[in-house]
């Protein structure tokens, strides 16, 4: 059985900058919280105990930078290791 989670940013979050779904907003996120694996998908991940967002394209590079939605936060930068994908993001909603 699968678990759904809707999350909303921005907040205590981190990003890679390709995601499809604005930043600058309020939005809603609904994520299927177990490690789903898609070509061309948007991933919940963790990295040691900060959570974001990450693209597949950006997980299969070489180097990854997360940033943070919340300027307190550091950015991540992460070469030679990679976050844990625990959800994969099924839509969001965004308004104004």
């Amino acid at each position: 059985m699968s678990r759904l989670a809707y999350l909303t940013l921005p907040g205590r979050w981190f990003t890679t900058l390709d995601v499809p779904f604005p930043l600058t907003r309020r939005v809603h996120v609904m994520a299927e919280l177990r490690p789903l694996v898609r070509p061309g998908g948007v991933y919940v991940v963790r990295h040691g105990e900060g959570m974001g967002f990450a693209t597949d394209e950006a997980l299969r590079g070489s180097r990854l930078a997360l940033y943070p939605l919340d300027p307190s936060l550091p950015t991540l930068w992460l070469e030679g290791e990679r976050p844990e994908v625990v959800g994969l993001v099924r839509a969001w909603l965004t308004w104004e």
